[in-house]
């Protein structure tokens, strides 16, 4: 439990599926400007991921792409930029869970 307080690697591909969940089935999200591009970017990485040609390292680049989208629907500061995996995975899940307490949010 302790070290999974840090991050856990093992949870990037769950971390993208929600992100795209909430950005297409959340009411709010849905309808920003910047959700197809949260849309589509998570897709062609769980793609990437399952096919092979993408591995875990490629993870900071897909929250750098849509870091922006991200802190604009959570209201936050701060950028998804660490090099480690485990703490990037920390917090992305901290602002999918501030995204997923929105009002109307599944």
């Amino acid at each position: 439990m302790l070290q999974l307080e840090k991050g856990d690697p093992a949870d990037i591909m769950q971390m993208v599926r929600w992100q795209k969940q909430l950005f297409r089935q959340q009411p709010k999200l849905a309808e920003l400007k910047c959700a197809p591009k949260v849309i589509e970017a998570s897709t062609e990485f769980l793609h990437g991921r399952e096919s092979g040609r993408l591995t875990n390292t490629a993870y900071p680049k897909l929250l750098e792409e849509v870091g922006g989208c991200l802190r604009e629907a959570a209201g936050a500061q701060g950028d998804l930029k660490s090099s480690d995996l485990a703490m990037l995975e920390k917090e992305h899940r901290a602002y999918l869970l501030a995204l997923s307490k929105l009002r109307g949010a599944s």
